[in-house]
């Protein structure tokens, strides 16, 4: 029984440190001014959403969510073609 009160004690104080945490990070973006904010890709709209991780990556040349990574050439590609 001493074990899950434990237990439930440590979830409780990891969600407040979670929460202080998010908080600060809040705090530090709406400081930004908008020029900041767009030099970090970020709107203040966008501002809630990075801070709970569900912002979405943005192209950087079109502006629109990308649904994956884009990732470098396989740099196997250049050794075949070479050959």
């Amino acid at each position: 029984m001493f074990g899950s009160i434990l237990s439930a004690f440590k979830a409780a104080i990891s969600a407040v440190a979670e929460w202080r945490r998010r908080e600060i990070a809040r705090a530090e973006l709406e400081a930004l001014d908008d020029r900041t904010l767009a030099d970090i890709g970020l709107s203040r709209a966008d501002i809630p959403l990075a801070i709970s991780g569900r912002l979405r990556p943005r192209d950087p040349v079109f502006g629109e969510p990308v649904s994956r990574p884009r990732f470098a050439a396989n740099v196997n590609d250049a050794a075949r073609t070479a050959a």
